[in-house]
């Protein structure tokens, strides 16, 4: 298949308005980090830290990776043994134990504990709650103490149920909880992950498109290059036949090899781009479940003191 500098033309002005598209996408992450940023330096103006910590802004950012290095492999570690445990009822049940002295102290407990995240929300949401207690102690305590008591409460429900899955109203709290557990990890830990990946890919991408406009102009003045491009084959760009490939130290070579990497780089965004869309959606899902789980949760405790009074009578 032969291929002249005049049939690349439309594929060159395709790449142009994806470039265009996509730095605006660059210019919005970027305006995003920048507020990011803001709101962080804020929140570190009325939380300096403690009297007679370091000032140093590189020890404060290191203390910080860490305590979510270990945030993040504490409630990994729980949301692993939640994921998989529940599944407990293919190799052990305990019919008694959700209604044993021991079995209550579990869920009194874990009931308690998963209402505490309802404070963060109350928090965030309410201007005058967020202006008042802020002062003292940071949203991002807040979250933290979130995260760690609504994963806690649910594992403490968890071996409240004995593995006995036999009402519908506990299987449907039981379900609603972890779904609730799910939705919330994938906000807390993927969804930045593939936002933070995503950035870099683009600024990444925006080098590359630069480097090949060069290598695209270094292509159009070379005679020669354009005299030997009929018989070449070009795999980026969309274009794969078989035959001889340039030297990489060639103009036509750098083009392709270039081209070759704009082409990786634009599909792992569109993977990115498509997996933050699925993400963006896990709030929504983790608001309407959290409200589902607490009206659940609210019928489960009413039916257990009603049936309780009933048997003590």
């Amino acid at each position: 298949m032969n291929i002249s500098i005049e049939m690349l033309m439309p594929i060159r002005a395709k790449m142009i308005e994806e470039q265009k598209r996509q730095d605006k996408e660059i210019d919005q992450l970027l305006a995003e980090m920048n507020a990011a940023r803001g709101e962080k330096r804020q929140e570190q103006r009325h939380h300096p830290g403690l009297p007679g910590k370091a000032k140093d802004g590189s020890h404060r950012g290191g203390l910080s990776i860490a305590m979510k290095n270990r945030e993040r492999l504490i409630v990994s570690s729980i949301f692993a043994v939640l994921v998989f445990g529940w599944l407990g009822f293919l190799l052990h049940v305990s019919p008694d134990f959700a209604g044993s002295g021991l079995g209550a102290v579990f869920g009194i407990s874990g009931a308690a504990l998963m209402l505490v995240p309802l404070a963060y929300v109350f928090v965030k949401r309410i201007p005058f709650f967020k202006a008042l207690i802020t002062k003292y102690v940071s949203l991002q305590t807040w979250l933290s103490i979130h995260i760690y008591t609504g994963i806690v409460g649910a594992l403490l429900a968890l071996i409240h149920t004995g593995h006995k899955y036999v009402s519908p109203l506990g299987i449907a709290l039981t379900a609603a909880m972890l779904l609730v557990v799910v939705t919330g990890y994938v906000l807390r830990y993927l969804t930045p992950f593939v936002s933070l990946a995503m950035k870099d890919k683009l600024l990444l991408l925006q080098t590359a498109r630069g480097d090949l406009d060069s290598a695209w102009g270094v292509l159009e003045k070379s005679a020669a290059e354009r005299k030997g491009l009929a018989k070449a084959p070009l795999l980026t760009a969309g274009l794969d036949s078989p035959g001889l490939s340039f030297a990489s130290d060639s103009p036509a070579g750098k083009v392709t090899i270039l081209a070759e990497s704009v082409a990786d780089l634009e599909y792992s965004i569109r993977t990115d781009e498509l997996l933050k869309r699925w993400f963006s959606r896990a709030l929504t899902a983790h608001i309407i479940l959290s409200v589902a789980m607490y009206a659940l949760l609210a019928a489960h405790i009413t039916a257990g003191i009603y049936f309780g009074l009933s048997w003590l009578k």
